[in-house]
């Protein structure tokens, strides 16, 4: 229980930070914070994540552990849904999702940006974005349910990821409305959340 409170705390905090109407305050307030919040964000969710996994107790109780050879085959589904995670991350722009190019504009002086994002980004709709609205929470998904030794603490992790990632998608569909709007709305309609089906495949002239 105490470890299912402390990645509560850890989402919310994560949500709160994520919101635009917090964005929007801070960088109000600090208008130099437009180019340092993005990797602020990032290492602060790195951070906190990691306290709820280090410090929150859990019984290292053992579910199940698939063995040799199907563990391989588990194996080679986590690396080909990193690798799909890593496809996903570049097409969203690595150094944008990182924080690094906002590090760069601010050496630039470049201020055109929408909060914490350059105002020129468009909405990403190739690669893996092309068949599901959300693929780096899918294959995020997929990483955690196939690894191959279950514990408890293991599972509850994997449990509270899936809640937060669908309710979290629900915010992110809400910033990306406010920012990109009929275009956004556009893609949704066309592109499932997180199961892809071909029919629905979005191209961008539509």
């Amino acid at each position: 229980m105490i470890f299912v409170l402390a990645f509560l705390g850890f989402a919310i905090l994560h949500s709160i930070l994520a919101s635009r109407v917090v964005k929007r305050n801070i960088i109000g307030i600090f208008p130099q914070m437009r180019w340092y919040y993005r990797l602020l964000y990032n290492v602060i969710a790195v951070l906190t994540l990691a306290v709820v996994w280090f410090a929150a107790p859990v019984e290292s109780h053992m579910l199940y552990k698939v063995e040799p050879p199907l563990q391989f085959g588990l194996h080679l589904i986590q690396i080909g849904a990193l690798a799909g995670l890593w496809v996903s991350v570049r097409h969203a722009g690595t150094s944008s999702f990182l924080g690094l190019r906002q590090l760069r504009d601010a050496r630039q002086g470049i201020a055109d940006y929408d909060l914490d994002e350059p105002a020129t980004g468009q909405l990403v709709v190739r690669g893996p974005f092309r068949y599901v609205r959300h693929p780096l929470y899918v294959f995020s998904i997929v990483i955690l349910v196939a690894h191959p030794v279950m514990t408890l603490k293991w599972a509850l992790f994997t449990f509270c990821c899936v809640i937060y990632f669908v309710a979290g998608s629900w915010f992110e569909e809400r910033r990306l409305l406010a920012r990109y709007g009929r275009t956004y709305e556009d893609y949704r309609k066309r592109v499932p959340a997180f199961i892809p089906y071909k029919r629905y495949q979005y191209t961008s002239d539509g």
